[in-house]
């Protein structure tokens, strides 16, 4: 994951695999560990554009369905959307 300062707390909450690294302007990746990967969606979202799934890409894929049915979309449309990029 890579965290702005205000998500942070997320970094704190899991253990991480590999030491955080800075990568601008008061942002870190860190390499988390992370029992039931569907979770991360839920946790990534708390913090809004604060926080970002970097890898791997199935988690990202976790994130990305869990934003879309935030907003409304159904989970059929946004796999449809999906394979059109």
């Amino acid at each position: 994951v890579e965290v702005e300062p205000e998500a942070y707390r997320l970094v704190s909450e899991f253990q991480n695999v590999a030491e955080p690294k800075s990568v601008n302007s008061g942002a870190i990746r860190a390499e988390i560990q992370v029992g039931y990967l569907p979770n991360i969606a839920r946790l990534v979202a708390k913090y809004g554009g604060a926080a970002t799934v970097v890898e791997p890409a199935e988690a990202r894929q976790f994130v990305r369905a869990y934003a879309l049915r935030a907003l409304g979309h159904d989970s059929v449309e946004s796999n449809q959307s999906a394979d059109e990029e």
